[in-house]
């Protein structure tokens, strides 16, 4: 795998230019969506538990190479629906 980042305290790795990584819990998110989504008010809160407002889960486990990462469950969190969903263009090297 080719390495974008690393934490040196939970010696995470990943590649994904939309994958974020929390230095709080150590957890990665696909997007950025899916980061802020999971803090409220400076604190974690578990993907594992968080419910939408209809009692549904609010995140959802994706598998990717650098691991298990969170999505917003209901979207495909690839990076064209991404971009598409913040209004910006793909470039045909990103697909």
């Amino acid at each position: 795998m080719n390495t974008l980042a690393w934490c040196p305290r939970c010696n995470r790795e990943w590649n994904g230019h939309l994958e974020c990584h929390c230095p709080t819990c150590h957890l990665l998110f696909n997007n950025i969506d899916a980061f802020d989504r999971h803090r409220r008010r400076n604190v974690c809160l578990d993907p594992a538990t968080e419910l939408r407002r209809d009692g549904e889960p609010a995140f959802q486990p994706v598998r990717r190479k650098s691991g298990e990462t969170w999505g917003l469950s209901g979207t495909r969190d690839t990076l064209p629906e991404f971009l598409a969903r913040r209004n910006m263009e793909v470039s045909v090297n990103d697909r």
